[in-house]
């Protein structure tokens, strides 16, 4: 009986493969179509790093996540000078979330944006599970089920 001696398995790992999964090269680093549009200011590359870093542990939350568009708006009303608007719109299948923060930096609304749509993906995971687990232990009567068919 050679071979490789019995190790604890791996999530993921398929019995029998060597070593557990391969290393994600680094130039995968975002499975999401990441899009960002800017309104009245430019986009920096400390602005595209900074979006990919929050976007990027989002994808954690939802594996799914297929395309995250991201608008940075600097304001023009002299009330709110200075102040910059982010929106984002985050596609799923068959589900789309948005948020938006304001704040006079772009990555403290960045980072409250990410915060919002971390919190609606939360919810809809556990809205999912809640009702696969809802029904899960009913007791079922024998009664109900010959009332029914008559």
């Amino acid at each position: 009986m050679g071979g490789e001696p019995l190790r604890r398995r791996v999530w993921g790992q398929r019995p029998g493969q060597p070593g557990g999964s391969p290393p994600i090269p680094p130039e995968r680093r975002l499975a999401v179509e990441l899009v960002l549009q800017a309104r009245g200011l430019r986009i920096t590359d400390e602005i595209r790093e900074a979006a990919l870093e929050k976007i990027g542990k989002l994808e954690k939350l939802h594996p799914s996540i297929l395309r995250v568009e991201v608008e940075i708006i600097a304001e023009r009303n002299p009330r709110l000078t200075g102040t910059k608007r982010v929106e984002a719109l985050l596609h799923a299948p068959r589900k789309r979330f948005r948020a938006h923060a304001e704040e006079r930096e772009v990555k403290r609304a960045l980072d409250r944006v990410a915060d919002r749509l971390g919190r609606q993906l939360r919810e809809h995971r556990n809205k999912g599970r809640r009702r696969a687990v809802r029904g899960s232990n009913r007791l079922r009567s024998a009664g109900t089920r010959g009332a029914i068919s008559s």
